[in-house]
């Protein structure tokens, strides 16, 4: 009995830890990237499982099964309550899914019992916005909540630079941590945070010690170095001007400062006729307070790169203000290519990365703009297209909100990759995901994918460990993750276990036919 007892718990447990991967790792996955595609591949996956299943214990699994989906998710949505809140709330899921479960599914209290511990387990002791990285990443630190979540900024720059010299480099970004707590501590009050506040939020340096990535003091890197390397951002426009200071005890700090009040902005609205004109106002001073404020370097007006456009052993400068150059290294900066507005209209708002993509020993210029290129400069100054987002797939349009990222390697693969944010096969929404691509004969051929929201996307060396990891923002949860890479196939595995579970179901239930057939015959 107690055997059999065991046995019953393991099993179970087996079957709640293979359901929270199958969905989170196949069946979420292939909606996102396939559509309704996606949804007729999982409704097959799911219907061959159920049929499998013996007859007579067919209905309660299914039950049990959705009831353990159910909830993983409801206890994941309550995990950031009060722990008071949290006891007497999961006291009520569990009475009413349990109700419910039996009434329908008719399982065992016992199974039921493991299933919803599994849940609790799962949900306390991970985060499920990770687990989207697992098919090709191993979460390597998540940050602390760095600002107060669906406020002013969505999310913040995030930069890798060698601020302390030391030839590793450090994760910047930025933060504020007294209103990250402040939001955690006033959840159960009910306090909404007043729109168009002053904000002060400093630029932090975090850097790997051995163990985990900590905060380092300013002093213990040039802050003057950090203020340079830093590109013009655009947080909180049009609504506030930017200012940059240094504080002794926070560093560089950049303070947001509203140009209307609450009032103000519901007059605004009022008069919808002349709205349009008071943004314009607003947008060119939020403008002045980034590119011409006394406190921050007017060098940041320009987007700036370099890289070996052309066969020798001299490095070129990319720079963009109204028109994209590259220029050549010697003290007269020779133009060697321009790309204005007339080639590309909205050159002037574009990013630029560099890499080479065909491994031809130059570098191209990866421009990331409402119509994505990947560029080759000649000698006469003239510019080849190798790929671009607007004749990948024509009318479907999967690449129209490509933006590349990087080009690096990652972890043990030392060839370069790109690293773009990219839509899904065949959706229409606009949602874009961490995807790595090769070029190979002026296609983009996708390595792998993960279905998560970081953007700002880094690669980089940030252990120490002669491997690039993978840095990015969780868009509007406040964190940022590093990500190394890893080499098991998570996907085809799982695809080789439910194969292998549906042929096993196939083939006990030839067998069990077979049984029935045969005590027929020998009763006849």
């Amino acid at each position: 009995m107690l055997k059999k007892c065991l046995w019953g718990i393991a099993s179970t447990t087996l079957l709640a830890l293979y359901l929270f991967a199958l969905y989170e790792l196949l069946l979420v996955p292939a909606i996102l990237d396939w559509s309704l595609y996606g949804v007729g591949l999982a409704l097959a996956m799911v219907g061959l499982l159920i049929w499998c299943l013996p007859a007579d214990r067919r209905l309660s699994n299914v039950v049990l099964s959705l009831t353990f989906l159910l909830a993983l998710q409801a206890i994941d949505n309550i995990r950031e309550y009060p722990l008071l809140t949290y006891f007497f709330v999961t006291l009520l899921i569990f009475i009413v899914l349990l109700v419910v479960g039996k009434l329908l599914g008719h399982f065992s209290l016992r199974r039921y019992l493991v299933v919803f511990l599994a849940a609790l387990v799962l949900t306390s002791a991970l985060d499920l916005s990770e687990v989207p990285f697992w098919t090709e990443f191993r979460v390597k630190w998540e940050s602390p909540l760095l600002y107060k979540k669906f406020a002013t900024v969505d999310f913040f720059p995030t930069r890798l630079i060698d601020v302390d010299r030391d030839n590793i480099k450090e994760i910047v970004t930025q933060e504020n941590l007294d209103q990250a707590a402040k939001e955690l501590h006033e959840f159960d009050k009910g306090k909404k945070y007043q729109i168009l506040e002053p904000e002060e939020n400093h630029f932090a340096v975090y850097k790997w010690n051995g163990k985990t990535f900590v905060e380092i003091t300013p002093g213990r890197y040039n802050l003057s170095k950090l203020e340079l390397s830093l590109p013009v951002d655009y947080l909180g426009y049009p609504f506030y001007t930017i200012s940059r200071n240094i504080d002794k005890d926070k560093g560089l700090v950049e303070q947001m400062n509203p140009l209307l009040d609450r009032a103000r902005l519901v007059e605004q609205a009022a008069r919808f006729g002349s709205s349009p004109f008071e943004m314009l106002a607003m947008g060119q001073k939020s403008l002045e307070s980034r590119i011409m404020g006394p406190a921050v370097p007017t060098t940041l007006s320009q987007s700036t790169a370099s890289g070996h456009f052309l066969p020798g052993p001299t490095t070129e400068t990319v720079t963009i203000d109204n028109n994209l150059k590259v220029q050549s290294a010697d003290p007269e900066g020779k133009t060697l290519g321009v790309l204005d507005s007339d080639k590309v209209p909205d050159i002037g708002t574009s990013e630029i990365t560099v890499g080479d993509v065909d491994s031809d020993k130059t570098d191209e210029l990866l421009l990331t703009s409402e119509t994505s290129r990947i560029l080759k400069l000649s000698g006469d100054g003239n510019w080849r297209v190798l790929w671009s987002s607007s004749e990948s797939l024509g009318d479907k349009a999967r690449f129209q909100k490509f933006r590349f990222e990087d080009f690096a390697s990652l972890g043990s693969d030392p060839k370069p990759q790109l690293i773009a944010l990219s839509k899904s096969n065949v959706r229409a929404n606009s949602t874009r995901y961490m995807t790595g691509y090769v070029y190979r004969d002026g296609v983009l051929e996708q390595k792998w994918r993960v279905f998560s929201g970081l953007i700002n996307l880094r690669a980089g060396d940030v252990d120490g460990d002669g491997k690039n990891e993978l840095i990015g923002y969780m868009y509007r949860s406040q964190r940022v993750f590093v990500l190394e890479k890893h080499n098991f196939p998570v996907v085809p595995t799982l695809y080789g276990i439910t194969g292998g579970l549906i042929l096993l179901g196939f083939a006990l239930q030839w067998r069990q036919k077979r049984q029935t057939v045969g005590g027929g015959e020998q009763n006849v």
